[in-house]
């Protein structure tokens, strides 16, 4: 990794993280070959202050990533920190030679465990709002939209609460996560009123 100022101050800040061109594994056997750089406009938790993530010959397990993605502070009540995330020109291509565009944004904030910052497992995050569309090169393409807001606690691996809505050609219908239990379980609806169990 290595950090650059390139106007001189303290920020613009850019971190370059390369992964070399044959790449590097971590303890979740992921290998992730390429470069990412990191650009901070400003203190993470100043509002108005930008993140960006441009992916450069970027891959994970030979699944090249492209496009940008932003992250903005918009904390506005300095107890309930809060930012956006925003994918631009999002591009996925996996190792059969799948092509997939996406797009779209969501809101995070803190809800728990902003007064004890040096402890990071009373931490609870709710995702408020945003969308997300993937469209295959064939033109099929599928949209989740928040519907209920989603609870993560860094505790818990996944997702514990909220709704997500599915629209797509097949899928049409809300992926619900439960209530707030730590576990991999959730339930798709379908439209037409089948439902079915499911575990990430």
């Amino acid at each position: 990794v290595t950090i650059s100022t390139p106007n001189g101050g303290e920020y613009p800040k850019v971190f370059l993280a390369d992964f070399g061109t044959a790449g590097c594994k971590d303890i979740n056997n992921l290998t992730r070959k390429g470069q990412l750089k990191v650009t901070l406009t400003g203190p993470i938790m100043e509002n108005g202050s930008k993140m960006t993530i441009e992916r450069i010959d970027y891959s994970i397990n030979y699944t090249k990533l492209e496009g940008t993605i932003e992250y903005t502070n918009t904390t506005t009540v300095a107890t309930t920190p809060q930012w956006t995330r925003k994918v631009i020109n999002g591009k996925l291509t996996d190792i059969q030679g799948g092509v997939y565009i996406n797009s779209g944004f969501y809101t995070t904030k803190q809800i728990a465990g902003v007064d004890t910052p040096l402890v990071l497992s009373d931490n609870v995050y709710e995702i408020t709002e945003g969308s997300h569309k993937v469209t295959s090169a064939n033109g099929e393409s599928i949209t989740l939209t928040i519907k209920e807001p989603l609870t993560k606690k860094y505790s818990c691996l996944f997702i514990s609460k909220g709704q997500l809505k599915v629209q797509g050609e097949i899928l049409n219908g809300v992926i619900d996560y439960g209530n707030n239990d730590c576990d991999a379980l959730y339930t798709y609806t379908q439209e037409n009123g089948a439902s079915y169990k499911l575990s990430m």
